[in-house]
């Protein structure tokens, strides 16, 4: 069984993304390209969050694909965040869960004209087929996706 985990910590900026993404699609070329795809897109979503909503500049990224059998990946993010926009994560991470299916709940947040976010989210659920859970420790939201795939 091998492994392969990239981290990014520190002060980022949105303009950093499609670097970081464009090496992410490099370092896991190993990965089929529907999954490598896959990745590459859960991780631009949450990283772009991580950093748009830091609330001290500070984000963090880590990618972990653990080639077994099923294979198995892990896109966590972690960032310092307001009040209200824990809350709002929260809350999103809940109502994904709540709706059962992924992509009825990822259509309906296109269709409703009132949605304020969490299109990301529902991408990630749907159309990267992970599941999110959220962390939140003090101002620290921790987010993660992750995915078992039989092979």
């Amino acid at each position: 069984m091998t492994s392969d985990r990239f981290e990014l910590h520190g002060a980022r900026t949105i303009d950093e993304l499609t670097e970081v993404r464009r090496f992410i699609d490099k370092i896991y070329c190993r990965l089929d390209g529907d999954l490598r795809a896959r990745v590459a897109m859960v991780m631009h979503e949450l990283f772009e969050n991580a950093i748009k909503f830091s609330t001290d500049g500070i984000s963090s990224l880590v990618v972990d694909v653990v080639h077994s059998h099923p294979i198995r990946v892990e896109v966590r993010t972690t960032n310092r965040a307001s009040a209200k926009n824990r809350d709002a994560i929260r809350e999103r991470v809940d109502a994904m869960r709540a709706a059962g299916n992924a992509m009825q709940h990822y259509v309906a947040l296109m269709r409703s004209s009132r949605t304020s976010g969490g299109l990301g989210l529902g991408r990630i659920a749907a159309e990267g087929e992970m599941q999110l859970d959220v962390a939140i420790d003090g101002e620290a939201v921790t987010i993660c996706a992750m995915l078992q795939e039989a092979r």
